[in-house]
């Protein structure tokens, strides 16, 4: 009698089971890109929303303030792509959505040779070849790392004076943030997805199992 019990529970079909309303899982999926958690908010997930929200953009806050000190606000996450810097833990940072978007509009000011705002937040490091001249442009010129921050904002450090003056805040700053923005994208795939349910075939295997 106790087996039978026991075989009916645990042969419940999906329909026994608790339905969440994903809604449109694309759009879900697609707002939980831009902000984490926030598909989860729209699906009235209001419980994972919270969570999602709370860890992944706490981590990467947290990354983002290591990374601050004398040079800047944030300079462990920024964007730029030249031959001397390849800024490929960006790629990660960058799947943390919208928190990563003031990297891009830094890295396009600086690249027309304005100066960095908000005390250099999420801005790139300027490389020790160029400098900004009297037109606003970025020229070349085989200055010194002293020499360039002479004629340059308070906020256009190099990478080198970067990683000195924060030291292994920088690295431990670059980990966290990468690490939150590819933890987003299992938080995409959830609010996308779902909660996975077992299906009866799988139930009956595990039943099996347990009574072998």
């Amino acid at each position: 009698m106790d087996e039978n019990n026991s075989t009916a529970n645990t042969t419940a079909t999906p329909a026994d089971q608790p339905k969440i309303d994903l809604k449109n899982p694309f759009l879900a999926g697609l707002l939980t890109f831009v902000l984490p958690g926030a598909g989860h908010f729209y699906q009235g997930r209001i419980g994972k929303g919270i969570v999602f929200c709370v860890c992944v953009l706490g981590l990467f806050i947290y990354g983002l303030i290591l990374s601050s000190g004398d040079v800047g606000w944030g300079r462990a996450v920024y964007w730029k792509w030249t031959p001397d810097d390849h800024r490929f833990y960006f790629l990660g940072q960058a799947c943390i959505g919208a928190p990563a978007l003031p990297a891009l509009i830094q890295s396009n000011r600086v690249k027309n040779g304005q100066d960095p705002f908000l005390y250099g937040f999420m801005a790139p490091p300027i490389s020790s070849r160029y400098v900004v001249n009297n037109h606003g442009n970025l020229e070349y010129a085989n200055l010194s790392s002293d020499s360039l921050a002479e004629q340059n904002s308070k906020y256009n450090y190099t990478f080198h004076q970067i990683r000195k003056s924060l030291n292994k805040n920088f690295e431990l700053g670059t980990l966290f943030t990468t690490i939150a923005g590819l933890l987003n994208l299992l938080v995409v795939f959830d609010a996308a997805g779902g909660i996975v349910i077992e299906t009866d075939d799988e139930k009956k295997k595990k039943a099996v199992g347990s009574r072998q």
